[in-house]
């Protein structure tokens, strides 16, 4: 009696330790992806930006504004 006791302690305590981790790896999935995409938001920042303020600049220079 005691060593069924002690086996479903031991499953259910095991069947919470995959869980905690599934969550955790799930986590961080999804901190991974958002830190993608942030990076390919800024890198498509980055890409027009110098494009409009050279563009800004040559226009100031050319009209004088």
């Amino acid at each position: 009696m005691a060593e069924d006791e002690e086996e479903r302690r031991r499953s259910v305590r095991a069947r919470a330790d995959r869980m905690r981790a599934e969550r955790r790896k799930k986590i961080g999935e999804n901190a991974q992806s958002r830190m993608e995409r942030v990076l390919s938001m800024q890198q498509r920042q980055a890409a027009v930006l110098p494009a409009h303020s050279a563009a800004k600049y040559v226009i100031s220079q050319v009209f004088g504004t």
